[in-house]
């Protein structure tokens, strides 16, 4: 089935499945990114949440891709944990990253992402009822997901606001989010939303300066 296009931006398909917000949020809220192929459906809804007059934020990924035979966890703990890592990646005006620290932050990734039943689980909600939120600090963030919840499990970025706050909604007023999953949904839409609303973005890049977790993948993996 062939949808509409905006010129090279082939869209993806309306979504038909339920998605989820954080509960209760009054600060600035927008549709951050959809992953999936162009032209075709939708696999992760992420909805971005930020602190009104702040840089604190917390972005939630719906994800509706159910791998035959294979358990939900490790595809939902490498993207979230690789969303995390990029999201962290310092200022390039102000720091050059080694040669080789791309292979070692994805292998970092990789590899906490096959022990995603040993990370840290707190506590938390998802439409009133309790489950639990398995996460990963990493630099100034933490990334986390909760697999027994919606279609295929929820993935989770945060910055500034720790996972033990997380509390989701099903979004029922999608407008809320400046897009309508009715329709037809192209990126550049998403990029006009930023241009009219400087609230309603990621505050990236978020640090001038390397972290001391990506020092340690420098030293550990060796890149240069």
């Amino acid at each position: 089935m062939n949808g509409p296009r905006r010129g090279r931006d082939r869209g993806h398909r309306p979504i038909d499945f339920p998605f989820f917000g954080l509960a209760g949020w009054t600060g600035p809220t927008w549709a951050e990114f959809y992953e999936g192929g162009l032209g075709e459906p939708v696999t992760t809804l992420w909805l971005g949440h930020r602190v009104p007059d702040g840089r604190a934020h917390l972005s939630v990924g719906t994800h509706n891709q159910r791998p035959d035979s294979y358990p939900l966890g490790p595809g939902l703990a490498f993207g979230c944990l690789f969303a995390l890592t990029e999201r962290m990646r310092p200022d390039r005006s102000a720091v050059t990253l080694p040669a080789g620290f791309n292979t070692a932050q994805i292998d970092w990734v990789q590899a906490r992402s096959q022990e995603w039943q040993d990370w840290a689980t707190v506590p938390c909600t998802v439409d009133g009822a309790g489950h639990a939120l398995s996460y990963q600090r990493y630099a100034w963030g933490w990334a986390g997901f909760v697999v027994d919840a919606g279609t295929a499990g929820i993935k989770l970025v945060g910055v500034g606001l720790e996972p033990a706050a997380v509390r989701l909604e099903t979004v029922r007023e999608p407008a809320r989010y400046g897009f309508d999953p009715a329709q037809w949904l192209f990126v550049s839409d998403l990029q006009d939303r930023r241009e009219r609303d400087p609230d309603a973005r990621l505050p990236l890049p978020w640090a001038t300066t390397l972290h001391a977790d990506q020092r340690a993948l420098i030293e550990r993996h060796g890149p240069g």
